[in-house]
C-alpha cells in the first residue's frame, strides 16, 4: 500500500478538533493561538493556518470518532462483552446511552466505556430491542456474545414479560441481568422513607431550597455561623433521583449544623412573612425530628458505604459480596434476634425471612447518638416510644426492599467470589457448577474442570495474587513448551464474568459529561454531534490519556477528506498566524 503523507496542516487540524472536543470549547482566535505552540505544531508550513468551524465538527463527526470507534470494535473482536444502557432525553429528544465492559487483551485489565448514543421513537421493549440489535449487527458484534446486560429499574428493561432483557434472552437464553446496585439501594431507601414523618423529608428538602436561590440568606446564615462556630457552614445539598450518596449528606450536615439552623429559622420566620420559614422554625424546635434524623444518619450509612464501593471503577468484583452481606447483616441486626441471626449462612441471608424473629423497639439497638438526645432532651417517654417504633418501621421496610430488589444480584456475586486468587488456588469450590450455567458458551466442562484443579499446581507470581484481574491475565496467557494456552478454558469463563456490569454509575458518569458537552449554549447540537464528541472523549482516555499525547493515525489522515461540505464563507474563518 501506498505510505500515507503526513501532512502537517491535517495533523494540526485533526489535533485541534480532538482539543476542542476534549474540552468542549467554542472556537477563538486567542484560545487556538496559544493551543498550536503547546500541542508542539511549530512548523513554519503553518504560517498563516486556517480553521473553519463547520471542518472542525466534520473532522470531529466523519474521521476522529469513526476512527476511535472502529479501534474500539477491532479491539472487542470476538470476546465476551456486557452492555450498560439507559435512556435519556436531551434536547426533546429520546436517545439510548450504551456503555461497553470487557476485557481489554491490549491492557490487560476489564474496561468501561462509552459505546454509542441512540436516537429512537419511544422507549417501549420493541424500540429499545430493534434499536440495539441494529446497531450491533452495524458494528459486527454478535449479540451472542453479550454476557451481560446492566440496566435500572425501569419496567421497558427488566419486565419479566416483555422487556429488552427477555427479547434479548430470546437470541441469547444465557444473558445475565444485573440491576444497578446503586439504583436499587436508592430506591429502597427512598420508599423506606415514607414510614418516616413527612416533616422530616420536608426538613431535608426545604433547608436546601431555602438557601439555593437566595445569596442574601445564604450571607445571613454563615455571619450566625461564623459567630457560633467561627468557621464557613457546608452547603445542605440537595436531593436528586441519582446522586445516591446526598440523602446522607444532606442529613449530616443538617444535624451538625441543627442549633445554627434552628436560630436563623427563628429570625427569618419573625423577620419575614413567610409560610416556609415558619414551618422550618418549628420543625427545627421539634426535637423529634432530630432524633429521626439521628436515626436516619446512623443507617443511611450502611447503605451508602455500599453505595460508594458499587460506584467505584476499581472495585473488585470478587470481594464486593462480602460487604453486600456485610450491609444485610448490620441492617438486620437493628432488628433482629441476634442468635438467631448468627446462625444464617451468608448464602442464606439474602433471603431470610426476618419478620418471624424482629425483637420488640425495647431491645433494639438504635445508635449512642440517638440515645443519649433522647435521654438529654425534654420527650416524654410515650414520644420517644413513638419516634422508635416509626424507626423501626423505616429499617423493617429498608431491608424488605432491599431482599425484593437484589437478590438475584447476590447470587451472581456469590459465584463471582469463588474466582478471587486465594480461592482458585487452593481448589475450595468446583468450577464446574459455575460454567454449567453458561453450558452452551463454554461447552467443554470437562476441561474446564481440569484445568481448574491443575492450577493449584503451579507457581503463580505473588505480584499478580492481590488483583484478581491481573491473576486471571497471568492464567489467560500462560503457556505449555508447545506455545499453546494451558487454561483457555476457565480464563475465558473467567474474564468474560468479570465483565458483567455490578452498577450504572459509568452510565450516569456519562450524563453528566453529556450535559457538559449538551450545554445550554451548543443546545442544537445533533445526536450525532453529541456521540462524535464523547466517542473522542472517552477514546482519548482508553487509548491516549488525554489531547496532548494523542497523534492522528493513518486511517484518520487518508480519511481527511470524508464528507466535505461546501467552500467555507470566508468571515466564518478563523486565521493563525504563528510566526507573529
Amino acid at each position: 500500500m501506498r505510505p500515507i503523507e503526513r501532512d502537517p496542516v491535517k495533523i494540526a487540524e485533526l489535533r485541534i478538533a480532538v482539543y476542542i472536543a476534549e474540552h468542549a470549547s467554542a472556537l477563538s482566535v486567542d484560545h487556538l493561538g496559544k493551543l498550536l505552540p503547546k500541542l508542539d505544531m511549530k512548523s513554519r508550513t503553518l504560517q498563516g493556518f486556517r480553521m473553519h468551524h463547520t471542518k472542525c465538527a466534520r473532522l470531529q463527526k466523519y474521521v476522529i470518532a469513526p476512527s476511535f470507534a472502529v479501534k474500539l470494535r477491532n479491539e472487542i473482536g470476538d470476546q465476551f462483552f456486557s452492555l450498560v444502557d439507559e435512556s435519556t432525553n436531551e434536547a426533546n429528544i429520546s436517545c439510548l446511552a450504551l456503555c461497553i465492559r470487557f476485557y481489554s487483551t491490549s491492557k490487560k485489565s476489564v474496561v468501561d466505556t462509552f459505546y454509542r448514543l441512540l436516537p429512537i421513537e419511544n422507549a417501549t421493549a420493541d424500540t429499545l430491542y430493534q434499536t440495539v440489535k441494529r446497531c450491533l449487527a452495524e458494528d459486527g458484534l454478535d449479540v451472542k456474545k453479550i454476557i451481560g446486560l446492566g440496566t435500572d429499574g425501569a419496567s421497558s428493561m427488566i419486565g419479566r414479560t416483555h422487556s429488552l432483557s427477555t427479547l434479548l434472552r430470546v437470541d441469547n437464553p444465557e444473558l445475565t441481568l444485573f440491576r444497578c446496585v446503586c439504583h436499587s439501594l436508592h430506591l429502597a431507601a427512598s420508599k423506606a422513607s415514607e414510614c418516616l414523618p413527612i416533616i422530616v423529608d420536608f426538613v431535608v428538602r426545604d433547608t436546601h431550597n431555602w438557601f439555593s436561590t437566595s445569596p442574601k440568606r445564604t450571607n445571613e446564615y454563615q455571619a450566625i455561623y461564623r459567630v457560633l462556630e467561627n468557621s464557613v457552614p457546608k452547603k445542605v445539598p440537595g436531593l436528586a433521583g441519582t446522586r445516591w450518596i446526598a440523602r446522607l449528606e444532606a442529613v449530616s450536615i443538617i444535624i451538625d449544623q441543627w442549633e445554627a439552623l434552628k436560630l436563623h429559622f427563628d429570625l427569618s420566620a419573625s423577620k419575614e412573612r413567610c409560610y416556609t420559614a415558619k414551618t422550618l422554625s418549628d420543625a427545627y424546635r421539634d426535637d423529634q425530628n432530630k432524633l429521626h434524623l439521628l436515626f436516619v444518619r446512623k443507617t443511611l450509612k450502611e447503605i451508602v458505604s455500599v453505595n460508594k464501593i458499587f460506584q467505584s471503577q476499581t472495585a473488585d468484583v470478587t470481594k464486593v459480596t462480602e460487604d453486600l452481606i456485610a450491609m444485610y447483616r448490620n441492617l438486620m441486626n437493628i432488628v433482629v434476634n441476634g442468635k438467631h441471626l448468627s446462625k444464617c449462612s451468608d448464602e442464606n441471608l439474602p433471603k431470610l425471612r426476618f419478620l418471624d424473629h424482629v425483637v420488640p423497639c425495647e431491645a433494639m439497638n438504635f445508635g449512642y447518638e440517638f440515645t443519649t438526645y433522647a435521654s438529654a432532651c425534654s420527650l416524654t417517654v410515650a414520644q420517644v416510644h413513638y419516634i422508635k417504633e416509626r424507626c423501626k418501621e423505616f429499617v423493617v421496610e429498608l431491608i424488605k426492599q432491599v431482599q425484593m430488589r437484589l437478590p438475584d444480584n447476590v447470587e451472581i456475586l456469590m459465584m463471582l467470589k469463588n474466582f478471587h486468587p486465594s480461592i482458585a488456588t487452593s481448589q475450595i469450590d468446583s468450577a464446574a457448577l459455575i460454567g454449567a450455567r453458561y453450558r452452551s458458551t463454554f461447552e467443554d466442562l470437562d476441561g474446564l474442570e481440569n484445568e481448574w484443579s491443575s492450577m493449584c499446581l503451579q507457581q503463580w507470581p505473588k505480584s499478580c495474587l492481590g488483583n484478581v484481574v491481573s491473576f486471571w491475565t497471568e492464567v489467560n496467557e500462560r503457556e505449555n513448551s508447545a506455545g499453546q494456552k494451558m487454561f483457555p478454558n476457565i480464563s475465558g469463563l473467567v474474564l468474560a464474568l468479570l465483565s458483567l456490569p455490578f452498577s450504572n454509575a459509568s452510565v450516569e458518569r456519562i450524563f453528566f459529561q453529556m450535559n457538559v458537552v449538551h450545554s445550554k449554549l451548543r443546545n442544537h447540537l445533533k445526536v450525532r454531534s453529541v456521540e462524535a464528541l464523547l466517542q473522542i472523549r472517552y477514546g482519548l482516555v482508553h487509548y491516549y490519556q488525554s489531547c496532548v499525547n494523542f497523534q492522528p493515525t493513518d486511517d484518520m489522515i487518508r480519511n481527511f477528506g470524508a464528507k466535505s461540505s461546501r467552500e467555507e464563507e470566508e468571515e466564518n474563518v478563523i486565521n493563525l498566524d504563528l510566526m507573529q
